[in-house]
């Protein structure tokens, strides 16, 4: 039986925090308003652009449907100025590719951006399906995209992986009765949310992988 493993991208597959910080640091800069430490914007991530520009700019009184197309659009042309894959990911999926998993992601960034992101990283090649907010699915934790690429590749939930650096990923992945791998290198915490298996390198992931 094939295996689906279905990855997060920002803090799993990538790491964006430059590029997201220096998108929000932009707009805060252009409105006046003092910028914020890699780390603290590091931490708003995790749950889709409108939740990132609501915690950024939640010490200010600012229009948010205005700061919502600005970022879209500041962060748009900014997003593979920075941005980089994480150790060992390239030829990790390369590997997994060859020993025949099916491999997708599952993100709430915006799917036209992911997979502007995922092409520009020359990964695009390793995945499946590439599923990202406004591509038509409720965000994680819902399971909505995740059921949908259960059903795609006709894999038996016990042959899928939800991974991810959020537990919004282990919080999709329980509830739609997957496996669940947590990378602890990422953004994310796993708030009390007990995933299948633990991570400490994407070459860890792959050796678990094609060992198992």
């Amino acid at each position: 039986m094939q295996k689906l493993l279905v990855f997060d991208l920002d803090g799993t597959l990538i790491d964006s925090s430059d590029d997201l910080a220096h998108s929000v640091n932009l707009i805060r800069h252009q409105l006046g308003l003092p910028t914020f430490k890699k780390e603290k914007i590091r931490s708003f991530i995790g749950n889709g652009m409108t939740k990132l520009v609501e915690r950024s700019f939640a010490d200010a009184k600012v229009d948010l449907s205005h700061i919502l197309d600005r970022y879209r659009e500041v962060y748009y042309q900014n997003a593979v100025n920075k941005t980089c894959l994480y150790p060992d990911v390239f030829e990790g999926l390369k590997q997994l590719t060859k020993s025949g998993f099916i491999n997708a992601v599952l993100t709430n960034k915006p799917g036209d951006v992911s997979r502007k992101i995922l092409d520009k990283l020359s990964i695009i090649p390793f995945f499946h399906s590439v599923i990202g907010a406004e591509d038509g699915y409720k965000l994680k934790p819902d399971t909505e995209g995740l059921r949908y690429l259960i059903n795609r590749f006709k894999i038996d939930n016990q042959s899928c992986w939800m991974i991810g650096d959020h537990h919004t990923d282990l919080i999709a992945g329980n509830d739609a009765n997957v496996k669940t791998g947590f990378v602890t290198y990422g953004f994310g915490n796993i708030n009390h949310t007990k995933p299948t298996e633990q991570f400490a390198s994407f070459s860890d992931l792959v050796e678990y992988f094609l060992h198992t």
